[in-house]
Order: structure tokens, then C-alpha cells, then sequence
């Protein structure tokens, strides 16, 4: 998403400057941008931001921070929240507080945001629709990623939504990834490609569901049936343990379990895209790995935990290649990537006949951005 963003708005604005706001500030700086890395770790939010956030707001917005993180959001035009689901139902008290401080903390020091198109709600816990109602009407413009969002938002009677695609539709890969993913993968098309979920694997352990069993069954079925299959990290830490931002100890334990190839690189987005729109196959608990499945008209299976997935395969009339963790069945499983596999060619041509509207609906992201940027420098030029 993020790449993707710059990329579009530099496209059409190229003096536009760039930071990055990043709880993983050393990670990012490796990740292939142009952009300055600004550390926002959750501490930074709430030690060093959010109490300058207060002054701010308590003597009308006169004061302002001028160093540190305070001082680098606080001096920003305009802020865009990359968050790829938020204000959700049952993800714990501190993921919801950082849903609001991605949004209060900019809000306090005047500074306008949008929600880059995202997944938001369900809003039925009391907590977290309070919070949503507080909160949300304090965004300058909503990307509604999808049917199920937008239901859910326009249900607290909020007016300032806009249906919207990911823009992770528009990334480009660049020939520089195009080399390195052929030097890994055979371009033809002939590999399989399983890439897993962390997160998915925690939320199965909560309903006694061994996720990586599951898996290595599918790939030995897939490899018994004639598929050579590749294992990628999609989301990869190396100097880090577990966690929901590194796959690469679930992708292992698979890999022990089973024959396939374990690609354990820690890749950019763009080579990531790249290795799978190489693939037979792929099949993902990863939401922006069948982001890049469609993208590259690659025939994608997803194997999920929320709405979000859903209403992006909706858009291109491809729910059913989908399944809920919990209804997690070995042989169900394998026999729907099997139909998939049969139904390749009808699937490339659903994602390609719907390719270019959805790629035109994720332009609106970087149209608000750049439409809100231009207004805000307009204003501060006359006074």
C-alpha cells in the first residue's frame, strides 16, 4: 500500500516530500522507498507524541512541537493512514487505542487525514463503536474498501466514506524485481505458490485448529498430485522471532513438515509481486499476497479471518475461491484448490475483465491525497 501510494502521488506531484511514520523503523528503512523514516513505535506514540498532542490541542492549536516525532507529524500537510484494517471487532484494547491515535494524534495538532482505502467494523462491541464514533467523523475522507465496510460505516451514520479498491492494486514491479523473482522462481508459471499467515496461525491455536498441519497436508496433497510447490514469507522478519509481522517461523514449521521450497529471503513488496505473478497458483492467508494474486491475473485461494478478504474477491465475482479458518476441512480444502487449479483459465479471465475498473477505483486514494495536499498548501501560501 505504501509503495504504492508514493509512487501514484510523486507520479502526478513530483515535489511532494514523504515521510514515513513506522513502528518498525529499522525494517522499513530496508524497504526499497524514497521517503525519510520518522520512528512512531507505540511508545513514541504515547511518551513523546501524544502528551505534545494534548498541549496542542489545549491552547487552540497555537502551539506546536517543533523536534522529534511530535515535531515531524505535527508539521505534515496532510496525513494518510495505510492501516489495512482498522476499528475492528475483537482484535484487543491495544489495537483499537492505536486506531486512535493514528487518527487523534494528527487531528490534535490540525494536521487533515484520510483512510487510504481500508477494511473498518464490524462496530458491535460497545468499546469499539464508541471509539469508531468518536474518531471516525474526525477523518477527512474514508476509502471503503469494500461493500461490507461500507455497510458497516455508513451504519453509524457517517457521510464521509467513498468506495474505493487497494491501492496496492496500482504497485509496479520494476525489471530489477522481475530479474531477481526469475532467478527464484521459473517464469512459466509451472510453480505453486503457498505463502502463509502468522496472524492466522495464532487465531487458529484459539479455536484448537493446528493451522500448520492443516497446511502441510494441502502442500503434500498438492505435490503428490503433480505441483511443485514454493513456501514464501510474504510478511519476513529474519532478525526477529515470532510475531504477527514475520512468517517465517510458521513458514518453517511447515517446510519440515513437508518436500516444498522454502523461499525465506526477507523480499520488498515489488519482488514479492513479482515472484507471484510467476505462479501457478497461489493460495494465501496473506491479504496483500492475493492483493498481488490479482493484480497478476494469478489464480488465488484464500484461506481468512475477516470480511476484508471477501469483498475484495467480491469485486471481481470470485468469492468462492475463499474459505473462513474456522470451516477449516483437509480434504475440502484440497479438493477447492483442485478446482481451482481446473478453473485457471475462467479465473484469469474474471480478474482480467475486472483488472482496469478496479485499478481506475484505487486512483481515488491518491486523487483525495494529492486534492486535499494542494488545498491545505493553497491555504497556508495566503495566510
Amino acid at each position: 500500500m505504501l509503495l504504492a501510494l508514493v509512487d501514484g502521488a510523486r507520479s502526478q506531484y513530483p515535489a511532494v516530500e514523504v515521510r514515513v511514520f513506522s513502528p518498525y523503523p529499522e525494517e522499513d528503512r530496508g524497504m526499497g522507498g524514497d521517503f525519510d523514516i520518522v520512528d512512531f513505535r507505540p511508545s513514541d506514540m504515547v511518551l513523546r507524541v501524544f502528551p505534545a498532542a494534548l498541549v496542542s490541542l489545549l491552547t487552540q492549536r497555537r502551539w506546536k512541537p517543533k523536534r522529534g516525532p511530535a515535531g515531524a507529524l505535527a508539521a505534515s500537510t496532510v496525513v494518510a493512514d495505510v492501516s489495512g484494517i482498522s476499528f475492528m471487532d475483537g482484535r484487543g484494547f491495544v489495537t483499537l487505542v492505536y486506531n486512535v491515535l493514528i487518527v487523534l494524534l494528527p487531528w490534535a495538532f490540525g494536521v487533515p487525514t484520510i483512510k487510504v482505502a481500508q477494511a473498518l467494523g464490524p462496530f458491535h462491541t460497545r468499546l469499539n463503536r464508541m471509539a469508531a464514533r468518536l474518531v471516525l467523523p474526525r477523518v477527512r475522507w474514508i476509502g471503503l474498501r469494500g461493500a461490507e465496510t461500507a455497510a458497516y460505516v455508513r451504519g453509524l451514520g457517517l457521510n464521509n466514506g467513498q468506495m474505493a479498491a487497494d491501492v496496492a492494486f496500482l504497485l509496479q514491479t520494476g525489471s530489477a524485481a522481475e530479474e531477481q523473482a526469475a532467478s527464484i522462481v521459473p517464469a512459466d508459471r509451472t510453480v505453486t505458490i503457498v505463502a502463509p499467515s502468522a496472524v492466522l496461525e495464532e487465531a487458529c491455536r484459539e479455536y484448537s485448529i493446528d493451522y500448520v498441519a492443516r497446511v502441510s497436508r494441502l502442500v503434500t496433497n498438492l505435490q503428490e498430485s503433480g505441483h511443485t510447490v514454493f513456501l514464501l514469507a510474504h510478511s519476513a522478519r529474519q532478525e526477529k522471532g515470532e510475531g504477527h509481522t514475520n512468517d517465517l517461523p510458521t513458514l518453517r514449521r511447515i517446510a519440515q513438515q513437508t518436500r516444498a521450497e522454502l523461499i525465506d529471503d526477507e523480499l520488498n513488496a515489488r519482488q514479492l509481486r513479482a515472484l507471484i505473478g510467476q505462479a501457478r497458483l497461489l493460495i494465501t492467508s496473506r491479504f496483500h499476497a492475493m492483493i498481488s494474486g490479482l493484480a497478476t491475473v494469478t489464480p488465488t485461494f484464500v484461506i481468512g479471518w475477516s470480511h476484508k478478504y471477501g469483498e475484495v474477491l467480491a469485486e471481481f465475482g470470485l468469492e468462492e475461491w475463499a474459505i473462513d479458518f474456522r470451516d477449516l476441512d483437509d480434504d475440502a480444502l484440497f479438493e477447492a484448490v483442485r478446482r481451482l487449479d481446473e478453473s485457471a483459465a475462467s479465473v484469469r479471465e474474471a480478474i482480467e475483465s475486472r483488472l482496469p475498473e478496479v485499478r481506475e477505483s484505487a486512483r481515488l486514494s491518491i486523487v483525495e491525497l494529492l486534492s486535499i495536499l494542494k488545498k491545505e498548501e493553497a491555504w497556508t501560501s495566503t495566510t
